[in-house]
């Protein structure tokens, strides 16, 4: 697995250094990267103070989620309007939502069930004209102003070159990501009117200018 955010809570792994059975990988760490998430937001966007959260509702640590977005807000003086969408025909109440509440900025919380339509839930805030901060690269590949997420290309490599050469993978250990990636669409800034403060461009690991 590449992320595997509720490995222990489904009972997938037994525990993080000896996961037995047939599963290993790489754990998101969920907790730090929704605090990360918010914090990008008060960077890019400091005047906001009414930001929208998104979700699927249906991830195996939704509950975990939500409840580190809340306290990420709470620390910043944010006031959280919590979204779901299962599905992009949902998406259409959650962008009557945030234009009823006056939303200013939009996170896309960490769940691999929003990967599945990232051009849509990108449209969104290009429709309510806001800018918004995602947990995973490719969202910023299509449109999204800033993502933030773990590198987890280069070490799921290396698990699957181990069990390929016979290593069992219920005694490989889980590891936490050590690298995250900070991508930005400054093409998307610009759309939107957004200055993306130059300490945050000097961190970025990629730029995305066309």
């Amino acid at each position: 697995m590449a992320g595997g955010s509720g490995a222990l809570q489904t009972g997938l792994i037994e525990s993080l250094g000896r996961p037995g059975g047939n599963v290993t990988g790489l754990l998101n760490l969920s907790d730090e990267l929704t605090a990360k998430l918010f914090e990008l937001v008060r960077e890019i966007a400091p005047y906001a103070k009414r930001v929208a959260s998104l979700s699927s509702g249906r991830g195996v640590v939704e509950a975990e989620v939500r409840a580190q977005s809340r306290a990420a807000a709470q620390a910043l003086g944010m006031r959280l309007t919590e979204t779901v969408a299962e599905s992009p025909s949902q998406l259409a109440g959650v962008a009557e939502r945030c234009a009823r509440e006056q939303c200013e900025a939009l996170v896309s919380l960490p769940d691999p069930n929003l990967r599945r339509f990232p051009e849509v839930v990108t449209a969104l805030a290009a429709s309510l004209r806001i800018p918004g901060v995602y947990s995973n690269t490719p969202f910023s590949r299509v449109g999204g102003l800033l993502s933030y997420s773990a590198d987890f290309s280069r070490r799921a490599a290396t698990y699957v070159d181990k069990i390929l050469n016979g290593a069992r993978p219920g005694d490989l250990p889980i590891e936490r990501p050590n690298k995250f990636e900070l991508v930005i669409n400054l093409k998307t800034a610009t759309s939107l009117g957004v200055k993306i403060p130059q300490a945050i461009l000097l961190r970025a690991d990629r730029v995305i200018e066309t």
